[in-house]
């Protein structure tokens, strides 16, 4: 089987990035031909180790970088997508979309909105997206052979936008499970700058209103003047922007600026060890369509509280942390029996452990070729 993933950009923090890396890579290795298109020059070339076995194809961009505009790309399309069997698109509203869809002719193509099309993602500009949504996209996403959703929330969401592409169900993955998760933790701390005596709440993603860091702000704010246990508050992410510098502005405002630590973006071994040195993760996100960093840190065995507008509420059953809704008071309450009852924590590093198994790329590619089989198969 060809296989063709089109994204606008392969910055590799971000989730879209790592879906269409690792389903490529995973692919490739599984004897298919696999390419990755994107548009480069955009402040969204990789910056890591390229999955082996994938042809990566940068084409770049003209006029507007927003757009993810590329003459290049629409000629390469013109001219080669007919080679492949299926073309699979990440991400929605932007010009690779539209090229992909003016040159399949009858190579079906897939969409995988990452989220996009949620409901407050589709507030924000929400004018612009609607009317682009309409006059657009839609036609786009309805000519499409599915839509990919990579959980259950997101599938109803979808849904919801009455399209008449069919859509399937396919979570992200992770690399490795429980790879170095009872790696020496103090160690690990030392090596990042880390308190060794502290107990350490984590948040790793784009700093932006959307993973709600206001409502964490508070709810640190209160757990330390709740608990006799020394804790630091750890925020990885890009904050060199206004948004990021207005957080740093309002935790000093609430009292709690020398307790949280901004390490900046982290990838890689760092992220690895970040996840494995702290004590629980937390992600009270308005929304998420997937969330990586929840998978990421419950492969390396650490347990998560995460916000109920994520799709996340198998981690209760699991045993593997805590869903909840979003008041502060129900985040305090569990945070702190986490950090206060070692039992409680080490139960549910374990429980962590054992339900990242399910989300091994190895098994997630497996599902990805059986479906683009059957895609192929009715085209």
């Amino acid at each position: 089987m060809k296989i063709l993933h089109v994204i606008p950009g392969l910055k590799n923090a971000s989730g879209p990035t790592q879906a269409a890396l690792n389903l490529a890579g995973y692919a490739a290795a599984d004897g298919h031909e696999v390419a990755l298109a994107y548009v480069s020059g955009r402040g969204t070339d990789p910056e890591a180790a390229l999955p082996e076995g994938v042809e990566i194809l940068a084409f770049p961009y003209q006029f507007s970088i927003k757009w993810a505009f590329s003459f290049a790309l629409y000629r390469y399309l013109k001219r080669h997508i007919q080679q492949f069997d299926i073309v699979h698109i990440h991400g929605v509203w932007l010009f690779p979309n539209i090229a992909v869809a003016l040159n399949a002719g009858k190579v079906p193509y897939i969409v995988r909105p990452a989220g996009s099309l949620d409901p407050k993602p589709l507030k924000m500009k929400g004018f612009k997206k609607r009317l682009y949504l309409n006059l657009i996209e839609r036609r786009l996403i309805n000519r499409a052979a599915a839509l990919h959703a990579v959980s259950d929330n997101e599938a109803q969401n979808l849904s919801a936008l009455g399209f008449q592409t069919a859509i399937v169900t396919i979570p992200n993955g992770i690399a490795t499970v429980g790879a170095n998760a009872t790696e020496d933790r103090m160690g690990l701390r030392a090596e990042l700058n880390l308190p060794a005596e502290h107990k350490l709440l984590l948040f790793v993603g784009r700093i932006h209103p959307i993973k709600n860091l206001e409502f964490l702000g508070r709810v640190f704010r209160d757990l330390i003047k709740n608990t006799d246990e020394p804790c630091r508050l750890v925020i990885a992410g890009p904050d060199r922007h206004e948004y990021g510098h207005k957080l740093k502005q309002y935790y000093q405002e609430l009292g709690i600026g020398d307790r949280v630590y901004f390490p900046g973006e982290v990838a890689g071994l760092q992220k690895d060890s970040l996840y494995r040195a702290c004590d629980v993760f937390v992600l009270p996100s308005l929304t998420e369509n997937f969330g990586f960093v929840v998978i990421e840190a419950l492969a390396a065995g650490l347990p998560v509280v995460v916000s109920d507008t994520t799709p996340w509420m198998a981690v209760n059953e699991a045993n593997a942390g805590y869903c909840l809704p979003l008041v502060e008071a129900v985040f305090v309450e569990k945070i702190k029996k986490m950090i206060t009852q070692p039992e409680d924590i080490g139960r549910k590093r374990l429980g962590a452990l054992q339900f990242a198994k399910a989300f091994a790329w190895e098994n997630i590619n497996r599902r990805m070729i059986d479906w683009y089989q059957h895609i192929i198969a009715k085209a």
